[in-house]
């Protein structure tokens, strides 16, 4: 393995992905598990590996399935509202359906 195919390694980390948000006609927000990857939001985070991923989205879970705190109208909390019904997902940052946007 050459330097630069190692540096590259060491850059790859993993996103947590969510499915979108949905506002329906009588504005009724949902989740739209089902969308197609290239309309999923990446989290804010990186990982660096995918199981650290994988426990931050699970203890995220946990988290929100607790009364909230204060509501706000974010897209952030308005995730929060959803995110024990997403399916959320763990990819790696060298993806490339993350490049299809």
């Amino acid at each position: 393995m050459g330097l630069r195919h190692a540096a590259t390694l060491a850059l790859v980390g993993w996103y947590l992905m969510y499915p979108p948000i949905v506002t329906g006609k009588d504005r009724v927000d949902s989740v739209n598990n089902n969308a197609p990857f290239s309309e999923w939001e990446r989290g804010g985070r990186i990982f660096k590996s995918r199981e650290k991923c994988e426990a931050f989205g699970e203890r995220e879970r946990e988290e929100a399935k607790k009364p909230p705190k204060q509501i706000i109208g974010s897209l952030q909390a308005r995730r929060l509202q959803f995110l024990p019904l997403m399916k959320t997902m763990c990819v790696r940052s060298d993806d490339p359906r993350l490049k299809e946007k």
